[in-house]
This record gives structure tokens, sequence and C-alpha cells, in this order.
């Protein structure tokens, strides 16, 4: 628990801090207080009937835990150029693949004539006539949504094998290598 506390404290002590290296622990530590609080207030905001809340600690934790994860990949190696552009494209192909996913969804509504009045307000869902041309749309819709899929699913891979990997042992152009205690000893 107090190794929670101090990664906790050391991160939004550091919250614009972007250069540096930060030992494996320090990451997850902090990142799983981030899940706790996460949840809870997802539970709160469920309970309470609220829609803010988990939004409101999401927009608290961007900055620190970006710096977070970033100075967690200075210890592997990873530049901060090729993580910022790495997350933006994670981003988009998250965001694009939660486009297609809309778009299909209420394309396929259309055409199959589903009933979707519970889940879009005053949406008419008229039942259409079998036609090849739209299926080869939607099919086409599809496998755009799954390549942005596929490519937002990989880069997470990559991050997350990054992240759960030990430090590199040596000085490197971010700093020197500090096992958690060390670091802790340090920056305490």
């Amino acid at each position: 628990m107090d190794n929670m506390i101090f990664a906790t404290k050391d991160m939004f002590r550091k919250f614009f801090k972007f250069s540096g290296r930060l030992p494996r622990s320090g990451y997850w530590y902090a990142y799983a207080v981030y899940i706790i609080l996460s949840a809870i207030v997802q539970s709160l905001d469920d309970i309470l009937g609220l829609d803010f809340l988990d939004m409101i600690l999401t927009v608290v934790f961007f900055v620190p835990l970006l710096s977070l994860s970033i100075r967690r990949l200075h210890d592997v190696g990873v530049s901060t150029a090729k993580a910022v552009v790495l997350y933006v494209v994670t981003s988009i192909a998250f965001l694009f693949f939660g486009f297609f996913l809309i778009i299909i969804v209420a394309a396929a509504s259309v055409y199959f004539g589903l009933d979707l009045s519970g889940l879009i307000s005053g949406f008419d869902a008229p039942v259409a006539a079998p036609d090849p041309s739209v299926m080869a749309g939607m099919s086409a819709l599809i496998v755009i949504g799954l390549i942005f899929l596929l490519i937002a699913l990989i880069i997470s891979i990559y991050f997350l094998v990054k992240l759960c990997k030990k430090g590199e042992e040596k000085t490197n152009k971010y700093g020197k290598y500090l096992s958690w205690e060390d670091y802790r000893a340090e920056n305490g």
C-alpha cells in the first residue's frame, strides 16, 4: 500500500516531467491506483445516475499518466517521439474503429429493419429490400473498421510488452538505471 501511495504522489509531483526514467514497479503501482479509482468512480456514476465523474477522473489523470508512460518507456529505451506517435496512431485507430462501428450498426439497422429506438431516440428504421451493393458497402466498412482495430490492438500490445519489460540495466540517454527501491530513496 505504501508503494502505491508513493508512486501516485510521485506521478502527480512529476505531472509535466516527460524526461528521465521510471522503474517498472513505479509505473504499475500508480496505474493500479488509477484502475482502482476508475472502478470506484464508475460505480458511483452508475449508482448516482451520473455520467461525468469518470470523465473528470480521466481528465485529471490524462497528463500524469502520459508523463508516467513516457518515463516508463524511456526506461526500456523507447524515445518520446516514438511513444507520442504510437499513442496518437493508436488513439486515431480506435476512434476510426468506433466511427466505422457506428456507421455499420446504423446501416445494418436500416438495411435489416432493426428497431434501435431504445438505443437511439427518435430513430425510425425502415425495412429495405436486399441489395447486393449495400451488402458490399457494409462488408467494406466492416473490413476497414477491423483493419483500424487490428492496428490499434497491435500497437497496444507493443506498448504493453514494453511497459512490462524490465528497464535497461545500464545508463541510457534518458538517465541511469534505478531499481524501485533506489528510485524511492532518490525521489522520496
